[in-house]
């Protein structure tokens, strides 16, 4: 008793040191803790469970190999004229199909195969399917899965490595830069082989900044380069939220560019197989120069919510052909779309976004949304960047119809006029401007809702931020704007676009907070203001005012 005491507390004491040892597993490569900790009481289990079954296969063996199993068996497993003659397999054989099943279970617990080539990862996979493994046993285990765990950097830049020569056609050692180069893929569609090659560089990328990349039909690296092939060929598209950027031509060769704050990290991976070959500037973030303009937050989006709006279904689109042309009421080119969810979480964050978009619901039971444009049009461009603004740090606040009439009547447009919006957001007073004039020209920092003003129409659309757009602009006989107010924006923006009126007459009307009263450059204007505003805005308590400033 003391002796099987003993064994016990030994075999406890043995599993704990393994658990401990399979937690304390470095995690980090390049900086970035990209791999899963390991489940070391869960690998632990399954070691306990392994011996278990074992004793359980050995049980019935001895069973059914008794004189009265076989004799039994042989009436059990026959028939009229069919008589079965029982065999059994030996039990190595049978535990090796049980090892196989359980070194799946085990490797299903790491990451170790998400980072291994596609080579190693189908040879363990064929190896288990082949029940060509190892027996289950305790220190085989601890000691493969320990040395599995503990390679998971090598084999990442082994991965790393293999984009790199699939994506450049040379040796690292040959491209001292390495992923810090553009590269340049041909006959891209033709090849499965280099999409792939691009769909795992992105996946890597995407552990990198803490998400996921979906492989849904729609949205995989593959539709994505056929569509910018089709759509937006010879133009510089981004990708991942700028993560990458790429351009694809006629002749179906590709362009990729990746941003330097993950071509380091790539390069810095390549440098556990390869340390002399990179020097090290290309292995090391470089300092960016101070930048004084206003930093705007760009959040990515999930990938459940990519996925949904991937998924809309269009349920009407008016002025497209083969649905409802010229409905009445209904505006040119607007679409409605609906989705099919019961997740409550899911379908807030997606009404949350399509109301972000410009869009309306059919109604407060729908899950139907009405736009004013194509969405469809600007769809996979959302789907592709992967990111939207967030409306606080763009200062995102649609005006009211009122106010924008009110900014339009003041202006006093003739049919000669160049128009400017400089912060044209989803065109809330932008839209009453199309139409007037020569031509209306939009500025607009977030991309998203530049897709959308490209979307309605507009005769110029540019997605800049306003203070940068102007130091080349050219100038305007009419500025309308309802300008970001906080930390002072609103009087940058507005004294700014002062400088682009045309010529003596011109005139610029914008919604502004009272505090800018007698505070704008007047040199040179004639500035009058309307009275103080309350509560104009939905869902903000923000008084403002209308300022009319003439050239004079």
């Amino acid at each position: 008793m003391l002796n099987a005491m003993s064994m016990n507390e030994s075999e406890l004491s043995m599993h704990q040191h393994h658990e401990h040892a399979l937690a304390c597993v470095p995690q980090q490569i390049a900086g970035l803790s990209v791999f899963k900790n390991p489940d070391a009481q869960s690998i632990s289990n399954l070691i306990t469970s392994y011996q278990t079954d074992v004793k359980r296969i050995e049980t019935m063996l001895a069973v059914l190999k008794s004189s009265d199993a076989v004799f039994a068996l042989n009436y059990l497993q026959s028939g009229p004229r069919n008589w079965v003659r029982t065999s059994l397999s030996s039990i190595d054989e049978a535990l090796k199909g049980l090892s196989a099943d359980y070194w799946k279970k085990a490797l299903d617990l790491t990451d170790v195969l998400d980072h291994m080539t596609a080579e190693s990862r189908i040879q363990w996979q064929e190896n288990i399917a082949g029940w060509e493994v190892p027996l289950f046993e305790q220190e085989t285990v601890i000691t493969t899965i320990l040395d599995l765990l503990t390679n998971r950097d090598k084999f990442l830049a082994q991965k790393v490595e293999g984009i790199f020569k699939s994506l450049s056609k040379v040796h690292v050692t040959n491209s001292p830069s390495g992923f810090t180069q553009r590269f340049i893929i041909e006959n891209i569609l033709s090849s499965t082989y280099r999409k792939e090659a691009i769909d795992d560089l992105r996946q890597l990328i995407a552990k990198f900044m803490g998400r996921e990349i979906s492989r849904m039909r729609d949205m995989n690296t593959g539709s994505i380069i056929e569509n910018a092939w089709k759509n937006d060929t010879g133009k510089w598209l981004e990708m991942d939220g700028g993560a990458l950027k790429f351009k694809v031509f006629k002749k179906q060769t590709i362009h990729i560019e990746i941003h330097p704050d993950i071509a380091w990290r790539l390069n810095e991976i390549l440098a556990v197989l390869h340390p002399h070959a990179i020097p090290q500037e290309f292995k090391t973030r470089k300092a960016g120069k101070k930048i004084k303009d206003f930093q705007l937050t760009q959040h990515l989006l999930s990938n459940d919510l990519l996925n949904m709006v991937a998924s809309l279904v269009p349920t009407r689109i008016w002025d497209k052909t083969g649905y409802e042309p010229r409905v009445t009421g209904c505006k040119e080119n607007s679409v409605s779309t609906r989705y099919y969810n019961d997740n409550n979480a899911q379908v807030k964050e997606l009404d949350s976004f399509l109301a972000s978009c410009g869009a309306v619901r059919i109604n407060k039971f729908s899950q139907e949304w009405q736009f004013e444009y194509d969405f469809l049009s600007i769809r996979d461009e959302i789907v592709r960047v992967g990111k939207a603004p967030e409306h606080i740090s763009h200062q995102y606040f649609p005006t009211p119809t009122d106010l924008a009439l009110e900014v339009l009547e003041r202006l006093e447009i003739v049919s000669t006029d160049t128009i400017l919006e400089p912060s044209a957001g989803q065109a809330g007073l932008a839209k009453h401007l199309k139409g007037c004039g020569k031509s209306v020209t939009c500025v607009e920092v977030s991309k998203l809702n530049s897709l959308v003003l490209e979307a309605i129409g507009f005769d110029a659309v540019v997605n800049q931020d306003f203070i940068q757009y102007a130091n080349n602009a050219p100038k305007f006989d009419k500025i309308a704007m309802n300008p970001p107010f906080s930390a002072g924006r609103a009087k940058l923006h507005v004294e700014t676009a002062m400088e682009l009126l045309s010529k003596t007459g011109a005139k610029l009307v914008a919604i502004v907070p009272p505090t800018l009263k007698n505070k704008l450059n007047a040199d040179g204007y004639d500035i009058s203001w309307s009275a103080t505003l309350h509560n104009r805005f939905e869902n903000t308590g923000v008084t403002v005012c209308i300022v009319e400033i003439t050239k004079l």
